[in-house]
């Protein structure tokens, strides 16, 4: 009998991988795990890449959006600001003031707001109109308290609708003044139309007259509301 080609050893004394390989049963090789770690390591990157080109090319595009959206909001904002025709500043007390006893009566009647405004509008802006004649000291101002009482709550909100100056100066001769200042508000797309006038009782026609047209907005009404009452009573002044 020849003897084995390799010595037998007992277990785990053998320095030869092969035979311990052979004894101990397969064993992944140090190079092979590191191929293993590397292709996962390859799949995890290829996918992470895939997800963060996917995530900027969808920021990129939201960003697009928004960009497009703003540049659409402010051209249409400029295009509002170019169809308004906003009163200049008036100062009302820089205005010459009438002496007492040579000014003319003059009664205010709630604007007419429309179905598109609550009554509640109309009266806001007939209140901005008279703190602007009250400060001028052109006419003399008979409150709204007044008008209501010789008038009866009826005929006051049929002059509020009153949409002639021949109306205008029906109520007005009822009220006993010399002049009439009404004015209403109209909705135009994005924008009001505020339209202002003072008409003369006596002749029955129309004083003077304006129009502007502002912002749809309560803020932008508030504050341009006075200019124009201020800038009505300038025009008035120098004849209209």
């Amino acid at each position: 009998m020849q003897p084995p080609l390799y010595p037998l050893l007992p277990l785990g004394k053998t320095s030869n991988p092969l035979l311990q390989s052979h004894r101990l049963g397969p064993k992944m090789p140090a190079y092979s795990v590191a191929v293993v770690v590397g292709v996962s390591m390859g799949y995890v990157m290829r996918w992470l890449i895939a997800f963060t080109v996917a995530a900027l090319v969808l920021g990129a595009t939201g960003c697009f959006t928004l960009a497009k959206r703003a540049m659409v909001d402010a051209e249409k904002r400029k295009q509002r600001s170019r169809n308004l025709q906003l009163p200049a500043d008036c100062n009302p007390t820089e205005l010459s003031p009438v002496p007492e006893g040579l000014r003319f009566t003059l009664a205010i009647i709630d604007m007419d707001a429309g179905a598109r405004f609550s009554p509640d509008s109309g009266r806001a802006m007939a209140d901005l109109c008279r703190a602007v004649v009250h400060d001028s000291n052109e006419y003399e101002l008979i409150d709204r308290e007044h008008v209501v009482d010789i008038l009866g709550e009826q005929d006051f909100a049929a002059a509020v609708q009153c949409d002639s100056t021949k109306c205008l100066v029906q109520y007005g001769r009822m009220l006993g003044v010399q002049k009439m200042m009404t004015g209403r508000l109209t909705k135009l797309g994005s924008s009001i139309v505020v339209y202002l006038a003072i008409a003369d009782v006596t002749t029955g026609s129309i004083d003077t007259n304006e129009t502007f047209t502002l912002p749809d907005d309560g803020d932008a009404l508030a504050a341009n509301i006075p200019k124009a009452a201020c800038a009505l009573l300038r025009k008035a002044r120098e004849g209209g």
